[in-house]
């Protein structure tokens, strides 16, 4: 059985989430699940390690939005929820 991972959610994430209408939302919590068993990039995945950051920064893709987040232990931590659009600012103002 693979190894379960407690997802934790920031502030700045709940703070996206709550911007969502309630059926995008529950479609992302969906497909947030794959967090608890697979948090880490596998084959053609639609997750990623970014690079540049210390310690490790993942972004996984779902559909236009894309969710940073960080492993520590046994916890993913949900950073952000952001628009494919402002990824590449984001990711600066994070110091990557």
């Amino acid at each position: 059985m693979p190894p379960k991972f407690a997802v934790k959610v920031s502030k700045g994430f709940l703070k996206s989430l709550e911007e969502l209408p309630p059926e995008r939302a529950l479609e992302l919590a969906e497909k947030l699940k794959i967090l608890e068993t697979a948090p880490l990039p596998s084959g053609k995945a639609r997750i990623k390690k970014l690079k540049g950051f210390t310690p490790p920064l993942y972004r996984l893709r779902v559909g236009k939005k894309r969710v940073l987040y960080r492993i520590s232990g046994g916890q993913v931590v949900l950073l952000k929820m952001i628009d494919r659009k402002e990824l590449d600012r984001e990711l600066k103002n994070l110091g990557g």
